[in-house]
Order: C-alpha cells, then sequence, then structure tokens
C-alpha cells in the first residue's frame, strides 16, 4: 500500500513537470520549433532518393551502424569499473 503511494506520487510530480515540455500530450511527442517537419522531410527525402539510388541504402545503414555503436560505448563508459577501461 505505501509503495503504491510512492509510486503514484512520483508519477504525478513526473506529469506535472511534462506538461512544461512543449506538445505536452501528443503522442508521439513532437520536436518543437518545426525541427518535427523538418526531420520527417529530411528523412523522408532521403529514403525517396535511396529507392532511386541503391548504394545510397548502404551509406544509411553504415552510418546507423556507427551512430549505434558510439552511442553503446557511450553507455558503456557510464558503467563504473568497465568505463574506466574504454578510451572513446
Amino acid at each position: 500500500m505505501i509503495s503504491e503511494i510512492i509510486i503514484y506520487s512520483v508519477t504525478q510530480v513526473i506529469l506535472f513537470f511534462a506538461q512544461f515540455l512543449p506538445g505536452a500530450g501528443i503522442v508521439p511527442l513532437k520536436l518543437p520549433w518545426g525541427i518535427d517537419d523538418i526531420m520527417v522531410q529530411a528523412v523522408t527525402s532521403y529514403k525517396f532518393l535511396a529507392s532511386a539510388y541503391p548504394p545510397f541504402q548502404t551509406v544509411l545503414q553504415a552510418f546507423i551502424i556507427y551512430i549505434s555503436f558510439r552511442i553503446v560505448l557511450k553507455i558503456v563508459k557510464i558503467i563504473p569499473f568497465v568505463g574506466n577501461m574504454i578510451e572513446a
């Protein structure tokens, strides 16, 4: 019972502060200042270009693999003992 009240109150506090974010309550949450529309248009244009010229699909996949690898390195670097062994 007490844990349920604590979880409920934490959830309510998070929801209160989330109200101040742009586009609160809209699912999916859109990026502010028109960035979302620009990104959607850019990805759509790139996918159209990749369908017309297939080597661009390989470039996109290589970019996604590279970015994913860098993100995983950043996450692993947070771990106290393992992070000291990585130079990134």
